[in-house]
């Protein structure tokens, strides 16, 4: 091995440890690492000439002769993310730290693949221009649809009618830049790992729920990744064989029973039945929003049509406890957003089936740019190839 890369493994050690410990000094890297301290101390400035890290004040709260804590540099370098989520473009510029130092969105409606493009490369330069001399020279993107994990292609975004679209190419070419794309609900689980409700927990899922199912599976604190385009889509998972045609030729899948369309047609057939009086009623335009904030205050009607949906997805999170037993469960996306009765109802539900409150199934605490950070993570996780201009498998 060259020495060149032993050097950069050691500064991703040694950069490890700066995130990962509580404010180490030099000699605790160098113990924790198990290197010399000359060495340590000649990786650790080396992070500092890049700006990538910076040595505080001595700390007086440990025993002994005070060492000087390291730390990223919250002061240079910031990362660009960009996700799309509730038919908006969702921009975020985090820090170092994860810390949102600039944040926007912008509505695409009505929504083409063109117009989407436009507004989403208008913005990444209007955010290059402006941190010209801090931000990291890659582009993090959480995007609809299953994406190719070799190409960063869009290979189908059915909702939205978008078919084999190179993104990951018409970028790269647009920006001469690395570009780390994922679909938008990994990203959101990668949000929740670093700074949500995911946080501290090594093996985890991440659930979004829309207009379709999307899942992040986390093992040992990392995102599982494969080559298989299709890993992870749950929305195909039949839990009803009699149930109605899905578009893939199956019957009962999950997207066919307890997706966001068939919460609102759900309510619309149940309000042409008699009923009770209902939040409902007074609605002229029945949406997800509107029908989750009723079941939220108790509406009767409500609640009954969010439990028709939740009970399909109830299925299929029982099945992934019994096959991975994930530390945590969490539901976002905009049902899950959006949904205080939902997440309650499923996570009751399955605390009753397995007759325990241990299993954790929680509602997401972060709003719709929780995409857009994610997709910012993607590219701090390569700060230090991007700053040092290395290729990054």
């Amino acid at each position: 091995m060259k020495n060149e890369e032993v050097e950069l493994i050691n500064c991703k050690d040694v950069l490890k440890c700066v995130e990962t410990l509580e404010h180490p000094s030099r000699a605790d890297i160098a113990k924790h690492l198990g290197l010399s301290r000359t060495t340590s101390s000649y990786n650790i400035n080396k992070l500092m000439e890049l700006s990538l890290v910076k040595e505080c004040e001595s700390s007086l709260s440990k025993r002994g002769r005070p060492g000087k804590p390291i730390v990223l540099n919250d002061e240079k370098w910031y990362a660009l993310g960009a996700c799309f989520a509730n038919n908006s473009l969702y921009f975020t510029v985090l820090d170092l730290n994860g810390k949102i130092i600039d944040k926007k969105s912008v509505n695409i409606e009505p929504i083409t693949f063109d117009r989407f493009y436009k507004i989403l490369t208008k913005n990444i330069k209007y955010f290059f221009d402006k941190y010209s001399d801090n931000i990291l020279p890659a582009i993090g993107i959480g995007s609809p649809g299953v994406i190719d994990p070799k190409t960063g292609a869009i290979v189908k975004a059915v909702d939205l009618g978008w078919y084999n679209i190179p993104l990951k190419q018409l970028l790269s070419e647009n920006f001469n830049l690395p570009i780390f794309i994922n679909n938008r609900y990994r990203t959101m689980g990668l949000a929740e790992v670093k700074q949500g409700l995911g946080k501290g927990y090594d093996n985890l899922i991440f659930i979004g729920i829309g207009n379709g199912f999307g899942t992040a599976f986390f093992l040992d604190g990392k995102l599982i990744l494969s080559t298989n385009i299709h890993t992870g889509g749950i929305g195909h998972i039949v839990v009803d064989p009699n149930g109605p045609y899905c578009r893939c030729g199956k019957k009962g899948c999950l997207y066919t029973v307890g997706s966001l369309a068939v919460l609102e047609e759900t309510a619309k057939t149940l309000l042409d039945l008699p009923h009770e009086k209902s939040i409902l009623d007074d609605k002229d335009n029945i949406s997800m929003v509107n029908i989750m904030d009723a079941a939220n205050k108790g509406d009767n009607l409500a609640m009954d049509c969010v439990r028709k949906v939740a009970d399909p997805l109830r299925v299929v999170i029982e099945d992934l406890i019994n096959i991975i037993n994930p530390e945590r469960i969490i539901i976002g996306g905009p049902m899950g957003i959006y949904g205080d009765y939902y997440c309650k109802y499923v996570s009751e539900k399955i605390a009753d089936f397995y007759n325990t409150t241990d299993i954790s199934i929680v509602q997401t605490e972060i709003d719709y740019f929780g995409g857009a950070i994610g997709a910012a993570y993607q590219v701090l996780e390569n700060k230090l190839e991007l700053v040092l201009n290395k290729e990054i498998d």
